[in-house]
C-alpha cells in the first residue's frame, strides 16, 4: 500500500508540474495568438479538463494521505503477524522433522523388540534351533563392483551355546560374477515357479519347456564352474582373497542346483565342495570370508550350510532364509543341533518352523503399526 501511495504522489507531481510549466508558458505568451499552445490553452474545453485533471490529483492525494493515516497501523500489525506467522512455520517444521525423527527411531525400537520376542519364542519352542539371528541386507550395483551389505538386527540363543554373530559385513563382488551367479539363479526361480503351479494344477506346463529350462540351467552352471573354478585352484594359498571365497560359495551353490535339477538331491545330506586336495587349502580359503549368509541371501529361498573349520563349530548346520517386512529385506539365520540330520525330513521341519515366524512376525508388525495409526 505504501509503495502505490508513494507511487501515485509521483505521477501527481510530474503532471501537476507539466501543468505548472504550460499556465507559466500560457502567462508570458498570451498575447500571441497564433501560437498552437495559447491557441489550446486558450479554449474553454481546455481549462475545464485541466481543472478536472488538478481537482483529481488533489483529491487522489488527499485520499491517499488519508488512507496510509488509517490504515498504516494496521499494515504494522500485520507485518507483525505475518513475521510470527513465519516464526511459528519455521518453528513447527523443526518439530514436525523431529517428531518424524522420534517416531522413526520409535519404530526402530519397537521393530527390534518385536524381532527379538519372536526369536527367543522361536528358540524357546524349537530344541532344535540353539541359536536364531536376523539381519538386514541391501544391494548395491554400480560400474564394476555389486557390493551386498549384511548388517545384524538382533538375536537370540540357548545358554552355553558359543554364537560370534557378524555385526555388519560387506561383500563386494565382481559385476561378472554376479551377473553370472544371477542369470542361473533366476533360471531356477522360474523353474521353480513352473513347478510350483503344476503341482498346484494352476497351470498345464508341457515337459519339453520344464526340460528346456533345466538344460539350460545346466548349460549355464558348466559354464560357471569352467570359468570361475580354474580362477581358484590356480592360485596358491597366499594369494586366495575374498572374491575367491565367495566363488567357492557361488560354486557350492551351483553343485547344489544342479544336484538338485537332476533329481539326485538326498534332503537329509547338507552339500560342501572341496576346491583343493589340501583340507588345509581349503579351510583357509572357507575361513577368508562368512558366506554362508551371503548364498542364502543371492538364493533367497532356504539354504543350508555347515561348519567345515576345525573350531568347536565344526559340524555345525545352519539354515539362512530371506523375507520382506515393512518394505525392508531381512535374511534370518539359525543354528542347529548337530546332529540334526538324523531327524527325519529335518528340512521340512524347518522350513515349518520358518513359516510360522514370518507369519506370526508379520501378523503382529501389522498389529503394531494399525495400532499406532489409531492412537494417533
Amino acid at each position: 500500500m505504501k509503495k502505490w501511495g508513494k507511487l501515485v504522489k509521483v505521477v501527481s507531481v510530474l503532471i501537476l508540474w507539466i501543468l505548472g510549466k504550460l499556465l507559466d508558458y500560457y502567462i508570458s505568451n498570451h498575447t500571441d495568438k497564433t501560437d498552437f499552445w495559447i491557441k489550446f490553452l486558450d479554449n474553454q474545453l481546455t481549462i475545464k479538463v485541466v481543472w478536472a485533471i488538478v481537482g483529481s490529483i488533489i483529491t487522489i492525494i488527499i485520499l491517499t494521505e488519508v488512507s496510509n493515516l488509517i490504515i498504516s497501523p494496521y499494515e504494522e500489525k500485520i507485518s507483525e503477524k505475518k513475521k510470527e506467522i513465519q516464526e511459528k512455520n519455521r518453528l513447527l517444521e523443526l518439530k514436525t522433522g523431529t517428531l518424524v525423527t522420534k517416531l522413526k527411531d520409535l519404530f526402530s525400537f519397537y521393530e527390534k523388540e518385536l524381532l527379538f520376542n519372536h526369536l527367543r519364542k522361536l528358540t524357546d519352542k524349537n530344541s532344535i534351533i540353539h541359536c536364531a539371528q536376523i539381519y538386514t541386507y541391501s544391494k548395491n550395483i554400480n560400474n564394476e563392483v555389486t557390493t551386498i551389505k549384511v548388517k545384524y538386527i538382533n538375536g537370540c540363543a540357548f545358554e552355553d551355546i558359543d554364537i560370534n554373530a557378524m555385526i555388519q559385513n560387506y561383500y563386494k563382488i565382481p559385476n561378472a560374477i554376479y551377473f553370472d551367479i544371477n542369470d542361473i539363479l533366476e533360471k531356477v526361480k522360474k523353474l521353480d515357479a513352473i513347478e510350483t503351479k503344476k503341482n498346484l494344477s494352476e497351470l498345464q506346463v508341457s515337459y519339453q519347456m520344464e526340460e528346456t529350462i533345466r538344460g539350460d540351467i545346466e548349460d549355464k552352471i558348466d559354464g560357471f564352474i569352467r570359468k570361475y573354478l580354474p580362477t581358484v585352484q590356480n592360485k596358491n594359498l597366499e594369494e586366495l582373497d575374498e572374491v575367491d571365497s565367495i566363488l567357492l560359495s557361488m560354486i557350492e551353490l551351483c553343485f547344489e542346483i544342479n544336484i538338485k535339477i537332476r533329481n539326485e538331491y538326498d534332503n537329509d545330506v547338507v552339500y560342501s565342495v572341496n576346491v583343493f586336495d589340501d583340507d588345509i587349502n581349503n579351510n583357509v580359503l572357507r575361513s577368508i570370508k562368512r558366506t554362508g549368509i551371503l548364498a542364502g541371501i543371492l538364493k533367497i529361498n532356504a539354504h543350508v550350510f555347515m561348519n567345515n573349520g576345525y573350531s568347536k563349530k565344526k559340524g555345525r548346520i545352519y539354515v539362512t532364509r530371506c523375507f520382506e517386512l515393512n518394505g525392508k529385506e531381512y535374511v534370518i539365520l539359525l543354528s542347529l543341533l548337530p546332529n540334526i540330520t538324523n531327524f527325519p525330513n529335518w528340512r521340512d521341519l524347518v522350513n515349518n518352523i520358518i513359516n510360522d515366524f514370518e507369519k506370526s512376525l508379520k501378523k503382529d508388525t501389522e498389529i503394531m503399526y494399525t495400532s499406532s495409526i489409531e492412537g494417533d
